[in-house]
């Protein structure tokens, strides 16, 4: 169902003066919608979950700026998604704290990075290079954020949707990566910003 509501594109919206692919993915309004990723990514020792691992997209938000979910843990969609641009442009979700507001704008491409320890109780945001928020404390090991991983069937993870249909935004997808560990903050600043190359 959802393969024929996305749509393949080539811009403008240009990146950086250049002419880049991308994928539109409309506000989605049925919670089987979103864009499932499955992994091979295996848990750490016997923790039984994904713990460790960032990932990054470079995006749009075309028009305005409101509610837009990046990903959500459960790959059914049976409940909130977990990390979200908000309707003031602010970065994050209250389990874990937001940015500052205004960090997203419309119609400007971002490199949005999720860079997660949870054994070590640390979530780290970041904007085109620039950490915007940061969660320490207790640990978050095998709670709501960890991800299901190649040991468990089906997906692991489903992008860009939320099941009430009322948090969810058209946005622009030029590149989306997973890494199987948290980036450090040096390594999320020598990325930068979104190009029209991709991320890797």
């Amino acid at each position: 169902v959802t393969a024929s509501l996305v749509a393949f594109e080539q811009g403008p919206p240009l990146i950086n003066g250049a002419q880049a692919a991308f994928i539109r993915v409309p506000a989605f309004t049925a919670a089987e919608n979103g864009l499932n990723l499955t992994m091979p990514t295996k848990p750490v020792g016997n923790e039984g979950y994904i713990n460790r691992y960032t990932m990054v997209w470079d995006i749009l938000l075309p028009w305005d700026v409101s509610w837009t979910p990046f990903f959500n843990t459960a790959p059914n969609n049976s409940n909130d998604a977990d990390f979200y641009v908000s309707d003031t442009g602010a970065l994050g979700i209250g389990a874990l704290g937001y940015s500052q507001a205004g960090v997203v704008q419309p119609d400007t491409w971002y490199r949005i990075v999720f860079a997660a320890n949870l054994v070590a109780g640390r979530v780290t945001i970041y904007v085109n290079g620039t950490p915007v928020h940061s969660r320490t404390g207790a640990s978050l090991a095998n709670g709501r954020f960890a991800l299901y991983s190649g040991l468990d069937s089906g997906p692991d993870v489903r992008l860009f949707n939320e099941p009430t249909g009322g948090y969810t935004h058209e946005l622009l997808v030029n590149s989306f990566a997973f890494i199987s560990r948290e980036l450090t903050p040096e390594e999320v600043a020598s990325m930068g910003g979104p190009t029209a190359e991709g991320i890797t």
